[in-house]
């Protein structure tokens, strides 16, 4: 982000959506509010009918390019639920930059200078953060946090820890939402039956916030009156404040003290999770946008209001008020700026042009939830943050230069071969990527594949060329992560010497039908698994070297139609390679497995490891284990546990395990029965069943 020199005041967001209140009757509290500054409105087209976006309607002449999100590494997998960003010299004589922080659960809190880098910072608190909200104050980013547990911290600066503010008479109820007037003025934070009013100094200490009453919202608790929910607050004007929450309430007040609040707009139902407001077009009213879900709490509800208040009109959107929930919201703090983004469910991203009367829905990089959203000004135009550590950035387009015309020009060639990687991320666009150096060590999941955008043919290469990427050694995270729905992903090494290793796992399938393939990668000394095939049908490990890991070497873990063949698996602290839940038709050829600590192969259903020769619960797996070479395994070579049957054991050569060659926990092979067939191994197997082990 560029530095800016409009104040910024961001608001609030409120708790994520997989907490519940006390009560089973009350809805979840969803993200927040975060008001913005300024975007060049002259970038961002506003049309009668919202933005002219890719796959959100018809083009408009003249319109530019469609905008574009894309997801930023956060280095944590803690659900965010609050961003804001303030224009900030970055240390007491440094430069000025847009400075961003994020917060979530277990006190997380980030902190970006320029929206690209994030970095963990300290906060003295283990509570979950809420709401964020940031103002500019004499050229340097004062910022406020509010959450779990009566929580409000206050940062005087980028380059100053963050320290508590206490409340006056002390609360345990939890804070949502908070937001500050520009340039220093008084700050609100709302929750649980609860709504403080501060007034922040130019230096520290603070003192006590003293605690207001809201009619019908002081005092009572979330658990049992869900009216007395306020997720979201926010300043239109200097002697305007609104909050939002629950029962699908906005209380406004028109008075610089904080008397004088009223319940101005009720549904009766539903919920507001986030509310923010900007000057209106009419001088001295307040425009205001709300976002939740509907009477039947599982879809989106839009509100706004251009004269503070005297008026609320419901816009349209998308498909009808049919998409999911609602979480965040963000608009201009200038009166010029119409544009305003809404977030939510399912990485839902929705537009305006036109101040809140009509919405398109944007391309989302995630489907992952959206719990709050900023919008500072910048390159960099917007950020929301969400669940599991996403932190997605709108980046404007950067106008191409003006051709220089020529008498004979001669055309560009299309760029041909794999994109250049040098970074961890996320891999959105599908095609080719090379890795042009190695990379960590990393704290967390380095590579992310996600599926594509609707519409576009899947198909993505990662070719390490030779490099490592190489975890922290904490045994969290993954090399390379295929998320759920990602499909046709090759993983190789087009040079020997590529590795992966020192994460939980090296490559963690969850999509569908990626393939990962030797013979110059080695999935190495990973603290859990080298490959985990998790839920996916036609995925294949062929040809890698498997070695060191501390858990297993290859984990099919209820997938279907899936194949390890010519691998190299050595010294696996349990199971070379273990087969465990789905019904089967897996394909384990070719290999050679040695040194494993239980184990060579091993054959599983629903979480059984038991070979206690008797009858069980049989599941026709048509598993087929062919042609493989184990040695020197722990108690078993291949071992299928009580209850898989129907399997094909054939051709395999086994020798020098610590107790059984061969086993099988069925009694009588199963029925129908496991096929053991010319198989060479040295070591007695399990008497009993002796006569199905040829």
């Amino acid at each position: 982000m560029n530095a800016s020199t409009v104040p910024t005041t961001s608001g609030s967001t409120c708790p994520g959506a997989r907490r519940q209140h006390r009560h089973p009757r009350h809805r979840p509290r969803l993200a927040g509010l975060a008001a913005a500054a300024l975007v060049a409105a002259a970038v961002w087209a506003a049309t009668t009918s919202g933005f002219a976006l890719a796959s959100a309607g018809p083009a408009v002449i003249g319109a530019p390019p469609p905008l574009h999100w894309v997801l930023e590494r956060s280095g944590t997998g803690a659900t965010l639920d609050a961003v804001a960003c303030g224009t900030s010299r970055v240390s007491p004589s440094g430069p000025t930059t847009e400075v961003c922080w994020a917060g979530g659960v277990r006190g997380t809190m980030l902190v970006s200078y320029g929206g690209r880098t994030w970095t963990h910072r300290r906060a003295p608190t283990r509570a979950a953060i809420h709401g964020l909200t940031c103002v500019t104050v004499a050229g340097t980013a004062h910022c406020f946090a509010v959450g779990a547990d009566g929580t409000i911290l206050e940062s005087l600066s980028p380059w100053t820890p963050w320290h508590r503010v206490a409340t006056r008479p002390r609360t345990t109820e939890s804070f949502n939402g908070i937001t500050c007037q520009a340039n220093g003025g008084r700050c609100w934070a709302v929750g649980d039956g609860v709504a403080a009013l501060g007034t922040p100094p130019a230096s520290s200490p603070t003192p006590a916030w003293p605690l207001i009453s809201i009619p019908g919202v002081g005092g009572a608790h979330c658990g049992i009156s869900p009216d007395a929910c306020l997720n979201g607050v926010a300043v239109a004007s200097t002697d305007e404040h609104f909050a939002a929450g629950g029962g699908g309430n906005v209380f406004a007040q028109f008075d610089y003290r904080g008397s004088g609040w009223r319940d101005q707009l009720s549904l009766g139902a539903g919920y507001f999770a986030a509310i923010a407001c900007s000057p209106s077009r009419v001088v001295g009213r307040g425009h205001c946008i709300t976002v939740g879900t509907s009477r039947n709490l599982a879809r989106d509800r839009i509100d706004l209001t251009f004269d503070s208040g005297a008026r609320w009109l419901q816009p349209r959107t998308p498909r009808n008020g049919s998409l999911p929930a609602l979480h965040g919201i963000a608009l201009p703090a200038v009166q010029s700026a119409r544009e305003a983004y809404a977030v939510g469910d399912a990485g839902t991203i929705l537009a305006t042009g036109n101040g809140g009367t009509t919405w398109a829905r944007q391309p989302s990089p995630t489907h992952r939830e959206l719990l709050a959203v900023t919008c500072p000004s910048g390159a960099v135009a917007c950020v929301a943050v969400g669940a599991v550590g996403t932190i997605a950035a709108l980046t404007l387009p950067v106008p191409s230069p003006t051709p220089t015309p020529t008498l004979t020009p001669t055309p560009t060639p299309t760029p041909t071969g794999p994109r250049p990687l040098s970074a961890c991320g996320t891999i959105m666009d599908t095609g080719s990527y090379q890795l042009t150096a190695s990379l960590g060590p990393v704290s967390g999941t380095c590579l992310t594949v996600v599926p594509p955008p609707a519409g576009v043919t899947p198909g993505t290469t990662i070719d390490l060329d030779g490099h490592t990427i190489t975890g922290d050694g904490t045994g969290t995270g993954s090399g390379i992560w295929i998320e759920p729905g990602a499909s046709g992903v090759l993983i190789e090494s087009s040079s020997p010497g590529a590795a992966i290793s020192a994460f939980g796992t090296g490559v963690w399938d969850e999509g569908s039908d990626a393939v990962v393939r030797g013979p110059d990668l080695a999935l190495t000394d990973n603290l859990g698994v080298g490959v985990e095939l998790d839920g996916v049908n036609g995925s294949q490990v062929n040809d890698a070297t498997v070695s060191g890991n501390d858990r297993f070497g290859i984990y099919f873990n209820s997938a279907t139609d899936s194949a390890a063949g010519g691998n190299a698996v050595s010294g696996s602290g349990i199971y070379g390679v273990w087969i465990e839940g789905g019904t089967g038709d897996y394909v384990v050829s070719g290999n050679q497995v040695s040194g494993s600590g239980t184990a060579g192969i091993f054959v599983g259903r629903s979480n059984s490891g038991s070979l206690g020769e008797g009858t069980c619960a049989s599941t026709p797996t048509l598993d087929r284990i062919l042609g493989n070479t184990l040695l020197s395994n722990g108690s078993f070579g291949i071992a299928i546990a009580c209850g898989p049957v129907n399997n094909i054991v054939s051709a395999n050569s086994v020798s020098g395990d610590s107790a059984y060659d061969l086993a099988d926990g069925n009694l009588n092979c199963g029925s129908p029965p496991n096929t053991w067939s010319a198989n060479g191994y040295k070591t007695a197997n399990r008497s009993v069943n002796a006569t199905c082990i040829g």
